[in-house]
């Protein structure tokens, strides 16, 4: 794959993964709000706890206590991180994931390089990942 593919495809992932984070003005199920709002307490620095009641599986004796006994943390963390740079809103925690949303046609490209026989033709892989239809 030339430079020129390359940043062809990367730009391609930035356009679609923003266009598409446009339309996500706030978490739109359980999982982004616990990752949000638990992104929020550490880039507050407040460190990985729970000031609410999330659910009754880790059977919480008070408030706040201890996050991600069931979540794994980079989420949060990543999120926190660009929270702490850009202000505790939602469209800075968005960011990291924009970017790797951006990176996923260029590596699928890559990765179908190596693997011919799975798919003979890495930009059309690319356009695959870049427009996943239903999930997009």
């Amino acid at each position: 794959m030339t430079l020129r593919q390359s940043c062809w495809l990367l730009g391609l992932g930035l356009v679609v993964s923003v266009a598409a984070a446009y339309w996500i003005r706030a978490p739109g199920y359980m999982d982004s709000e616990y990752y949000f709002a638990t992104g929020q307490e550490i880039a507050a620095g407040h460190g990985f706890v729970e000031p609410f009641l999330w659910n009754y599986l880790d059977d919480p004796q008070s408030l706040p206590h201890a996050s991600h006994l069931y979540w794994m943390p980079l989420t949060s963390i990543l999120a926190a991180a660009a929270m702490r740079l850009f202000g505790p809103s939602f469209r800075a925690a968005q960011l990291p994931f924009v970017l790797l949303a951006a990176g996923l046609p260029w590596l699928s490209a890559r990765i179908s390089q190596g693997w011919r026989t799975v798919a003979p033709r890495p930009i059309q892989t690319a356009i695959l990942a870049a427009l996943p239809g239903f999930f997009l």
